[in-house]
């Protein structure tokens, strides 16, 4: 078993890189990359695969997965793990130039109120500051602006100076726990999140009364749902 789940980890380079050489194989969108996606989130604990390749990537793994390069390298020479690094970092930062818009959508709404339970103001800079950190903003999968190097602490400070960005990160952050239901009511919605965002896996807790207060004010005039109960839930994990 151990075996089998360091073979598909090792595979996960060239799940990674494909884009950039025409000697690998493109393998997303098919039942391995699904299955890549939840060795990643059982290694790492959450669905990033650049979380997963941060972790568990080394020159040594890199020679046991056969030594995956760029078109123009020789695979026996360091300098093509170099390049593939350098790779894996480019094909991130191009892809957080697609940073999704979120803003007017009902995720936008939902953080707005998450945001306003959470400081009692409704700026999501503010949030930002007293709720995200910079563990937080990777664990959410280093969303950030284009340009930026997301393994620079520089993206990290940027990110939360935008709207978007700081929205993405929650979102980001809150679906690597595959829609838990914390209070316990059937379904996953934006009570969840808020919930999520305060307590991670320990979501069953019970919130402070004045968060409570301060989201269902925020949902009352939101078309979002109110928060009924405040009672301990007991949560199982997925």
């Amino acid at each position: 078993m151990y075996n089998g789940m360091k073979l598909i980890l090792a595979y996960l380079t060239i799940v990674l890189l494909f884009q950039h050489s025409e000697q690998l194989r493109n393998l997303l969108n098919t039942d391995f990359h699904e299955c890549v996606k939840c060795v990643c989130h059982a290694t790492t604990g959450c669905y990033q695969r650049t979380n997963c390749a941060n972790y568990s990537m080394s020159y040594q793994y890199w020679q046991k997965a056969e030594h995956p390069t760029l078109s123009d390298s020789d695979p026996n020479n360091h300098r093509s793990y170099n390049k593939f690094i350098n790779a894996y970092l480019k094909y991130y930062i191009s892809d957080s130039e697609q940073l999704e818009n979120l803003l007017n959508t009902d995720l936008h709404t939902c953080i707005k109120c998450l945001c306003h339970a959470r400081t009692g103001c409704y700026r999501r800079r503010n949030c930002a500051s007293y709720s995200i950190s910079e563990a937080y903003w990777k664990k959410a999968g280093y969303p950030s602006l284009p340009g930026d190097n997301p393994n620079s602490s520089q993206s990290y400070n940027r990110c939360m100076q935008d709207e978007n960005c700081i929205v993405n990160t929650i979102v980001g952050y809150t679906r690597n726990f595959n829609n838990l239901d914390c209070n316990c009511d059937g379904k996953y919605d934006c009570q969840d999140m808020l919930k999520l965002h305060l307590f991670g896996e320990q979501c069953g807790s019970r919130m402070d009364n004045d968060q409570v207060r301060r989201f269902n004010n925020c949902a009352s005039t939101n078309h979002l749902a109110s928060m009924v109960s405040n009672e301990l839930c007991q949560v199982e994990a997925q």
